[in-house]
């Protein structure tokens, strides 16, 4: 589990630093202030054999095309990922785990020298003379190196590691890709955990009886049992349905990982957030992943905080990212300090 992060020239973040995250960790703040940037910055400190999530996280945010030329002096698709769009200065995103294993990625745009050319990539189908540089390098000793290119094939990258721990960003910007969710939905119920699915779906639809993946024109996607004459498709049911599936099965794809929420209050009416809290706090535990989660709302802070003030252990951690003259910092929340704020009303989103 992932203790503390610190970041380098990544997005609006020159230098920034963050201390003691919990097994579920909020990240508040106001607008433009560096939520969904630091939730992408851990999830390329993450999945940090994979350079092309430099790309995957542009589209994230609905930034999907890219145009390539071959020109040396074009921007980068990857530029935007650099503080203040200069590439030639080098990303750091540095974590260490409550182990003490500490892992550094830097990221840097460099030009291709014929010693990172493939046998796959010559120069002659290369679109641009810059490579996406991306380092590993755990203790400060044992050093990875994947470069990243774009040619005429299109992506490329070499070598090809596997993901360090599993990861899954869940945007808040679409509610797509039900075929990933109904494979995922498959995964569960081969392992006989549906329950876990439907448990956490039940707090918004107590009708629902069951869960189960159906094909309508060769495409799958998720259907309930709520006492109907014939199964409804989820996205009947409302977007908060929808969310909450995504969440929990990104939750269960991960075990032993880490999962990222942006906004996650999005389609849950607030009456309900307590239990939700519940339930992902539970399946968190039960498939030992670590949840990021970023919120503009104080009432799903408020349930968070009601939700396991009570309990044994209180594994939430709430920080407030703060910018003031180009600077971000993150004021750290508790369960005193956060209890204290939310009780004499101070602001905290």
């Amino acid at each position: 589990m992932l203790k503390s992060f610190k970041i380098t020239n990544f997005r609006g973040f020159k230098s920034f630093q963050i201390k003691d995250f919990s097994r579920l960790n909020l990240i508040a703040g106001k607008n433009n202030t560096g939520k969904t940037a630091l939730l992408e910055a851990l999830f390329l400190h993450a999945g940090s054999f994979n350079p092309s999530l430099a790309i995957t996280i542009n589209a994230l945010r609905g930034i999907q095309k890219m145009a390539i030329q071959n020109d040396p002096a074009a921007e980068m698709p990857w530029n935007s990922l650099f503080y203040e769009f200069n590439p030639k200065s080098v990303i750091e995103l540095d974590g260490q785990d409550e182990n003490g294993r500490r892992i550094l990625v830097t990221l840097s745009s460099e030009p291709i020298s014929s010693a990172v050319v493939p046998v796959q990539g010559t120069a002659s189908n290369l679109m641009n003379q810059n490579a996406l540089v991306l380092k590993y390098i755990e203790n400060k000793k044992k050093e990875e190196r994947v470069t990243l290119k774009f040619t005429t094939k299109g992506l490329e990258y070499e070598p090809v590691f596997p993901l360090r721990v599993p990861a899954i960003f869940v945007s808040a910007r679409s509610l797509g890709a039900h075929e990933e969710d109904a494979a995922r939905f498959g995964q569960l119920t081969l392992r006989k955990e549906e329950e876990q699915l439907l448990g956490a779906l039940q707090e918004i639809e107590p009708r629902l009886k069951s869960v189960t993946v159906v094909y309508e024109a060769d495409s799958p996607t998720l259907h309930g049992d709520i006492g109907q004459p014939r199964l409804v498709p989820l996205l009947l049911m409302g977007e908060g349905m929808v969310r909450l599936a995504k969440i929990v099965l990104a939750i269960s794809s991960s075990r032993n990982g880490i999962v990222f929420i942006d906004e996650i209050e999005t389609g849950f009416h607030y009456s309900v957030m307590k239990s939700i809290w519940r339930g992902l706090s539970k399946i968190a535990d039960t498939f030992n992943v670590q949840l990021f989660a970023t919120t503009h709302s104080l009432e799903c802070t408020r349930a968070a905080y009601t939700a396991f003030q009570n309990e044994p252990k209180f594994d939430l951690m709430v920080y407030r990212l703060d910018g003031k003259n180009s600077a971000v910092n993150a004021i750290a929340y508790d369960k005193e300090s956060l209890g204290a704020a939310l009780e004499a009303d101070l602001e905290i989103r």
